[in-house]
């Protein structure tokens, strides 16, 4: 396994990483927690905060798919 620190809030880009790991044998942990988690920072209600992390981690796992099939 590999983990890989830091897409989103951290500043890496999976654009960046596809190109990288299409030789990696092993499996790739993207970590994207700190863009996820506080994707609803800005709500002041639970729904909608729960909302805006829903669909932060929908986005993030759409971008990971190149990635993700690599490995299917």
């Amino acid at each position: 396994s590999l983990l890989i620190p830091g897409i989103g809030a951290q500043g890496g880009k999976v654009e960046d990483l596809l190109p990288l790991l299409r030789k990696h044998e092993g499996v790739a942990l993207v970590n994207s927690s700190r863009a996820i988690i506080y994707a609803g920072e800005q709500s002041y209600d639970i729904k909608s905060w729960s909302t805006s992390v829903k669909q932060a981690a929908e986005h993030t796992r759409n971008q990971l798919d190149p990635i993700t099939a690599l490995y299917a």
